[in-house]
C-alpha cells in the first residue's frame, strides 16, 4: 500500500497517478475514506473519484477536493451526512458499510479456535486515548467541571449528541482563548479548533464508556478484552491482546457467547463496522442503542440492544442463561444483515455515481 507524503500534497504520486489514469482509461476510481490527493488527479483527468467513508467524523477537511464534480463522498453516519450536504458539497451520499457474507461463512472455528477465543462475552476495540486529560490540566477549575458535566451526562444519553450543541459559542470561544493564551494549543481559526476540541471530548466518553461496561460486566461474567495495548483501568476483564482482521476477529465473534458493540460516542447515529462484521460471523450482538442500527434491524429479533450499563449487565445475564434464544437471535441477525453485503451495496454505489 503506498503511503503518502502527506495526504495533500505528494509530486510523486500525483504525477505517476496522472499517468496511470491516462493510460489506462479508466471508468472511476473507487477508496476507502477519502484522499484529497486522488480526488485532485482524478478532477483534472476527469476520472469520477468515488469514496466509500468508514470514518467518523473524517479527520479533515475536505470541502476543497469535495466540492470538485468528479467526487463522489458516500458516508454511513446520517449526522455526518447531512453536515457535508449542508456545506453544499455536490455528491455527498448517505450509505451504509458493507460485509463479505459469502467469506464469513466460509470461516470455519477449529476446536483449538474456541478454546483460544472463545468465551462469555467479549470486545474487540480500542479505549480511544485523548488529549482530553491534557487540556482539562490547562483550563480554569470551573471549565474543568463544566466538561466534567458534559462527559457524565453524554454517557448517560445514547442516540443523541450533546457535545457539540452545548460546546458552542461563547463557551467554546473562551477555552479556545484560555489554550491559546497558556501556549497550550496554537491558534487556528475557530471553526477548525471547534471540531477539533468537540472530537477530543467524544474520544473522552467513548474511553470511559467501554472502562466502565468492560470493568462491570467483569466483576460478573468472564469477559475478554481485544485491543492493541492493555489498560489497567479495565478491573475484572481479561486482556487478550490483538486480533487480525482478516481471519482471528470473525472466528472470534462466531464462538463468543455475547460480542459487545459500544459505539464510538463520535459516531452519533450510524452503524458501526463492528456491529455489520458480527452479525456477518453469525455472532450475538449486545450494543448500545444506535438510531440507525434499530432503523434497518430489529432490538430483540435481530440483536439485542442496551440503554444503560445496568441494563447490558443484566441483558448479558438473561441471555447467557437462555442459550436458545440467544442463538436464534444471532442467526436472525445474520440473516438480516444479508442485506448489507458487498455485492449489494457496492452496486448502490456504482449505480448512484453513474446514474446521476
Amino acid at each position: 500500500m503506498y503511503q503518502f507524503d502527506v495526504i495533500q500534497e505528494d509530486a510523486y504520486f500525483d504525477r505517476n497517478f496522472e499517468k496511470v489514469l491516462r493510460k489506462g482509461a479508466y471508468d472511476g476510481v473507487i477508496s476507502w475514506n477519502f484522499w484529497p490527493l486522488v480526488a485532485e488527479v482524478c478532477h483534472r483527468v476527469g476520472v469520477p473519484y468515488i469514496a466509500w467513508v468508514y470514518d467518523c467524523p473524517i479527520a479533515y477537511d475536505i470541502r476543497q477536493w469535495a466540492m470538485y464534480p468528479t467526487s463522489h463522498v458516500f458516508i454511513f453516519d446520517k449526522n455526518e451526512y447531512e453536515k457535508y450536504r449542508q456545506m453544499g458539497l455536490p455528491h455527498v451520499y448517505h450509505h451504509q458499510l458493507a460485509v463479505n457474507i459469502s467469506r464469513l461463512e466460509s470461516l470455519i472455528p477449529t476446536d483449538a479456535d474456541e478454546a483460544r477465543l472463545g468465551n462469555e462475552v467479549s470486545f474487540l476495540g480500542s479505549m480511544y486515548d485523548s488529549l482530553f486529560e491534557d487540556l482539562s490540566a490547562a483550563l480554569s477549575a470551573y471549565k474543568v467541571g463544566f466538561l466534567d458535566a458534559l462527559v457524565s451526562s453524554q454517557q448517560c444519553i445514547y442516540g443523541a449528541d450533546l457535545i457539540k450543541p452545548i460546546l458552542s459559542g461563547k463557551i467554546i470561544e473562551e477555552i479556545q482563548l484560555e489554550l491559546e493564551n497558556n501556549g497550550t494549543i496554537q491558534p487556528c481559526d475557530a471553526d477548525t479548533f471547534s471540531e477539533w476540541f468537540c472530537r477530543m471530548v467524544s474520544k473522552k466518553v467513548s474511553r470511559s464508556d467501554r472502562i466502565m461496561i468492560l470493568s462491570e460486566l467483569g466483576r460478573r461474567f468472564h469477559v475478554k478484552y481485544f485491543s492493541y495495548q492493555e489498560y489497567p483501568e479495565i478491573q475484572g476483564a481479561v486482556y487478550s491482546g490483538p486480533l487480525s482482521y482478516n481471519e482471528d476477529m470473525f472466528k472470534m465473534f462466531k464462538v463468543s457467547k455475547i460480542n459487545l458493540n459500544i459505539t464510538a460516542r463520535q459516531i452519533p447515529k450510524g452503524i458501526s463496522l463492528r456491529a455489520l462484521d458480527i452479525m456477518g460471523a453469525g455472532g450475538f450482538l449486545l450494543s448500545n442503542w444506535q438510531e440507525e442500527l434499530v432503523e434497518n434491524f430489529e432490538p430483540g429479533v435481530d440483536f439485542v440492544c442496551y440503554e444503560s450499563i445496568q441494563d447490558a449487565v443484566e441483558k448479558c445475564e438473561y441471555y447467557l442463561e437462555h442459550e436458545d434464544e440467544r442463538k436464534e437471535i444471532a442467526k436472525n441477525g445474520h440473516e438480516a444483515v444479508k442485506r448489507f453485503d458487498y455485492s449489494i451495496q457496492l452496486k448502490k454505489v456504482l449505480d448512484t455515481v453513474f446514474s446521476v
